[in-house]
């Protein structure tokens, strides 16, 4: 809603409350090295190993069994998202001053209200064959397609919940200045008070609890799971398996399950993240012959209070709470030179920062299922990351519409966030526990930007093409293997051709992105590999107020493939394209 009460003042108030339902499923059929191992050793027959950059050994080849060698996981869950905004935002003109004022709340809460995992086995041989974008994998005494192999044998219920509350208030004052180089003043103060809190509760089942039943995977199927990995499995690779029937599911599997299930609260995952943020700011609009620009300081304040639970000795939990405050100056300066008329020259340098997020900042522990030494933990002291860069570029406008720009860029980081490993006394114990930390050196970063847009003649039909070319080195971890610059591309590359005439738009679109690098599983780097996509719109203006659109995504439908950097396979996905139609009224 907009209100005006008078020429100068303008007032816009903006409410706003989803609520969306998103339940999901997933079935996952698992092979296992061995499943159950006697005496701590797994039987292999054939057994092939690769050593990963933290000299540990992955087992990648060999044939298992016969005790547990497929597992069988279907997940059910109910999950939702509520988001609700108010916001008032207001500005009054008083002549060669102008005030603006904005003030508001938001708050969300999603998860899971349920999150039902059946836990299902089968005793077979399994032999297995792994490498780079390779998933080769053989039941040796069962049939996939067989459902009478598998028997239900546990199961769990993972109730998360994360609710989130902000409240903001910012103001900002500006001086319009006549027959000066300063041009205008402006200045101004931002709040912000975030809390953010995540609970997790967790129910088990299995035989012996209340109404349990062990079923069969016939109790359960109807049939075969569609056919997968169409486009990115290779010839060993498991094609079909028979799988659940959502409606026996909903009408015998989830029933028995909340009958049998037993609830326990999660402590160790539960945490709570309270941020507090205050920025004061100042930038100056100049203006002298060619040149023009402006030079800026904001100066912010980050308060942050990390709340969660420890393990201790005894097997219980204790509360724990770490402050971590820190006060940042991030000055910019941007300046632009008019060479011709159609030519212009920019500039620019700064400081900026992006603070750790919250994920990672939790103080709580938690520990391996397995092996009981090892812990997983965040760490709230994690310092944020700043960025000094700078960069210079030209644009030249050559004729209407049409442009051609290119941009030099150099940011240097002072850190970086990887995890490790370090023994810690936790409860009187001795621990081996992972948690995330600040490199002591950061990453330099360089690279150039090029930009060609033409439109040909008066045809309605014109182009669009970037590429960015990007070289980053990170810094060196004493004790770690050295990685790559986390999301990064050396390359990346757009083209866009369309048609715009009347009423009738048409665009197609090609996006590549060369390889990139993720955080570290397995012992070493995920690399995802390159990736190049096709994508289409159209539209068409029926009158000034409803207007017809197509939309085309992903029309090769290209396969997103992820290995480390030893050659251990991560995960291959295959979306499909996605085509949509719909219609647009405007009144």
């Amino acid at each position: 809603m907009q209100f005006q009460p008078n020429p100068a003042t303008d007032l816009v108030l903006n409410l706003m409350d989803s609520d969306m339902k998103m339940n999901n499923n997933n079935q996952n059929y698992l092979w296992q090295a061995g499943g159950l191992a006697v005496g701590g050793v797994i039987s292999a027959v054939d057994p092939k190993f690769i050593t990963v950059a933290d000299g540990s050994k992955a087992l990648v080849g060999g044939t298992f069994g016969p005790k547990t060698g497929v597992s069988f996981e279907p997940i059910y869950r109910e999950s939702y998202i509520k988001s609700r905004v108010a916001d008032l935002d207001g500005t009054y003109q008083g002549g060669s001053w102008q005030l603006h004022g904005q003030v508001g709340t938001t708050n969300s809460s999603g998860g899971s209200k349920h999150d039902r995992h059946f836990w299902m086995e089968g005793d077979t041989r399994t032999t297995i064959s792994l490498g780079p974008d390779h998933y080769g994998v053989k039941y040796l005494d069962i049939n996939p397609l067989d459902p009478t192999a598998l028997t239900l044998k546990s199961g769990d219920d993972r109730i998360r919940r994360m609710d989130a509350k902000e409240n903001y208030a910012q103001g900002d004052l500006t001086f319009d200045i006549d027959g000066s180089v300063i041009r205008a003043v402006k200045v101004g103060v931002k709040l912000r008070d975030n809390t953010l809190k995540n609970t997790r509760i967790q129910g088990t089942a299995g035989p012996g609890s209340p109404g349990w039943q062990s079923f069969s995977l016939a109790d359960l199927s109807t049939g075969p799971s569609p056919q997968l990995s169409q486009a990115g499995g290779t010839p060993d690779a498991l094609r079909q398996y028979a799988w659940y029937d959502d409606g026996l599911v909903a009408s015998k599997g989830i029933p028995m399950f909340d009958q049998a299930m037993v609830y326990k609260d999660v402590l160790n995952e539960n945490y709570k993240i309270h941020e507090r943020i205050g920025a004061v700011y100042a930038k100056a609009d100049f203006s002298v012959a060619k040149f023009r620009g402006d030079v800026g300081l904001r100066v912010v304040r980050t308060q942050q209070t990390s709340e969660g639970y420890l393990g201790n000795a005894s097997g219980g939990f204790s509360p724990t709470s770490v402050d971590h405050n820190y006060t940042d100056a991030l000055p910019s300066l941007n300046i632009v030179y008019d060479l011709s008329k159609q030519v212009i020259l920019r500039g620019a340098v700064s400081r900026a920062m992006a603070r750790q997020t919250f994920d990672l900042l939790s103080p709580g522990l938690r520990r391996d299922g397995t092996v009981l030494s090892k812990g997983y933990a965040g760490n709230p002291l994690l310092k944020p990351v700043h960025a000094n860069q700078a960069e210079i570029g030209a644009e030249w406008y050559y004729a209407d519409a049409a442009l051609v720009s290119g941009t030099f860029f150099i940011k240097k980081l002072d850190t970086f966030t990887y995890k490790a490993s370090k023994s810690e006394q936790v409860g009187g114990e001795t621990l081996t526990v992972e948690r995330p930390y600040n490199a002591d050196n950061g990453a330099d970063i360089k690279g150039f930007e090029l930009q060609w847009q033409q439109p040909f003649g008066n045809t309605g039909f014109g182009t669009v093409v970037n590429y960015t070319f990007t070289d980053a080195k990170a810094g060196a971890v004493a004790g770690q293997p050295r990685l790559k610059v986390l999301g990064n591309s050396r390359d990346q590359f757009n083209f866009s051709g369309y048609y715009e005439r009347g009423p009738i738009t048409l665009r197609v679109s090609y996006n590549y992105r060369s390889k990139s690098y993720g955080n570290v599983e397995m012992g070493g780097q995920v690399v995802n590999a390159a990736y190049g996509q096709w994508d289409a719109s159209a539209s068409w203006d029926v009158t000034r107020h409803i207007a017809l659109y197509a939309s085309a995504v992903n029309i090769n439908n290209e396969v997103i493939k992820s290995n480390t950097v030893d050659g251990i396979p991560i995960g291959m996905y295959e979306n499909g394209a996605r085509y949509s139609v719909g219609v647009r009224a405007k009144f």
